[in-house]
């Protein structure tokens, strides 16, 4: 199962987008 896998990318995508938007 990958689920796991791409949950936790999803979760790096979501730190970089609101690190982004913190600028």
């Amino acid at each position: 199962m990958k689920i796991n896998s791409l949950q936790i990318e999803i979760d790096g995508i979501d730190k970089e987008i609101l690190r982004s938007l913190m600028d």
